[in-house]
């Protein structure tokens, strides 16, 4: 079971679920949970990590990203819960000098409008934008106490298969 890798998938994807519902974000707003990120501590937790995962999907690619690799699984399973199902698993090593608690940091959403008009809609909500700029699949982040939210308009899936054609990162 992948929940021996990744720990309890459900009751982080019923505590994302539960705060987007406490934020009032709509669900009709959200196209999918399109991925969720697991951390590891060090370098040696993100090659046994990758290899254990290997048994529970593919690797559709792992590039080189600020210095450290990050791997995307399509996984063979979907990772089910009430209001999602997930087909991805996005697995990036630690930056050097930098403390990571291994375990599921974030969930992302594909959203079914622009990223500004999104934030429009909930003006309420303290979205950091310093993504929101990216040539390659903006995004806007929502910070909660115990992980990370993130919202953009194209899966990563997608963006991976567009990375491993052109070459561009």
């Amino acid at each position: 079971m992948i929940e021996r890798i990744i720990g309890d998938y459900h009751g982080f994807i019923y505590k994302v679920t539960e705060s987007l519902k406490s934020s009032g974000i709509d669900f009709a707003d959200l196209k999918e949970m399109d991925h969720l990120s697991y951390r590891v501590a060090n370098f040696g937790e993100y090659e046994n990590a990758r290899k254990s995962l290997l048994d529970y999907g593919e690797i559709i690619t792992e590039n080189i990203i600020n210095g450290r690799p990050i791997a995307v699984f399509r996984l063979n399973d979907l990772l089910i819960s009430d209001y999602f199902a997930v087909n991805c698993l996005e697995l990036p090593a630690p930056k050097a000098g930098s403390d990571y608690k291994s375990g599921l940091e974030h969930a992302e959403f594909v959203v079914e409008m622009p990223l500004k008009d999104f934030i429009t809609k909930y003006p309420s909500l303290m979205f950091d934008t310093k993504e929101m700029d990216r040539e390659n699949n903006p995004a806007i982040v929502l910070k909660l106490k115990d992980f990370i939210i993130k919202f953009h308009t194209l899966p990563l899936l997608k963006v991976a298969l567009i990375q491993k054609e052109t070459g561009k990162l």
